[in-house]
């Protein structure tokens, strides 16, 4: 009896190893800690499909939308710093998910050179098929709010026009909370808005205003053609 007792207990032991193997793997696969991708070719097609996550460090901004980096998994990165001079086929190419950045002076400012980022892979870039769309985070701050918002609620970007279903569907919630806050920095005229035409809100008010000053005078006038 005791050793099947003593059996019962190893193969428990044995089960309860292998689904820790098993989680750490998935653990790993999934923040990238266990593999480096050197380019966008070498991006497994389930990983963006799954909507994976990486991390790695800003080498340079191309254009308002789009950047590159270099993937830095944590025990790489724990070894040695990743070299930032290396050509752009060392290098990803992400392009910011479900916005249209106003101004690439915005986003090299908000993504500069040598910033340690997390990316969670959207989809193939709609617009740009050498890129993959995708959300970014500031790799430390895994609870606040990603660049694609942010840059949206400052006013520094607006909604992307170009429809990407896959980032309309599988991230409904991000996609509505952008929209919502294109429209309250719109109307409150943050950021780039300032320099475009006035919101709705701010028509709203000119116009009440307006119809105010029409009456004020009207009623001046009425006063004064009775004396």
């Amino acid at each position: 009896q005791g050793t099947v007792v003593m059996a019962g207990g190893l193969l428990g032991a044995a089960g309860a190893a292998t689904l820790a193997a098993a989680g750490a793997f998935k653990l790993l696969k999934y923040t990238g800690f266990a593999m480096r991708i050197r380019n966008n070719r070498q991006i497994p097609p389930a990983a963006i499909t799954t909507h994976e996550t990486i991390c790695g460090i800003v080498t340079r901004v191309e254009d308002e939308n789009t950047f590159r980096m270099v993937h830095a998994p944590f025990v790489y990165a724990m070894v040695a710093r990743p070299d930032l001079d290396v050509p752009d086929s060392e290098t990803l190419r992400f392009r910011l998910a479900g916005v249209e950045v106003m101004g690439m002076d915005t986003t090299a400012k908000a993504l500069p050179r040598g910033k340690s980022v997390t990316v969670q892979m959207v989809s193939e870039a709609v617009v740009d098929k050498e890129a993959v769309a995708a959300i970014v985070w500031e790799r430390y701050y895994p609870f606040s709010s990603s660049f694609n918002l942010r840059l949206v609620n400052q006013g520094f970007a607006k909604v992307a026009k170009v429809d990407n279903r896959v980032f309309r569907i599988h991230f409904a919630n991000l996609h509505a909370q952008l929209k919502r806050a294109e429209w309250v920095s719109q109307n409150l005229r943050r950021g780039k808005w300032d320099e475009t035409k006035p919101g709705l809100g701010w028509s709203v008010i000119k116009g009440i205003r307006k119809i105010i000053v029409f009456f004020a005078s009207f009623v001046r006038t009425s006063s004064t053609n009775q004396k």
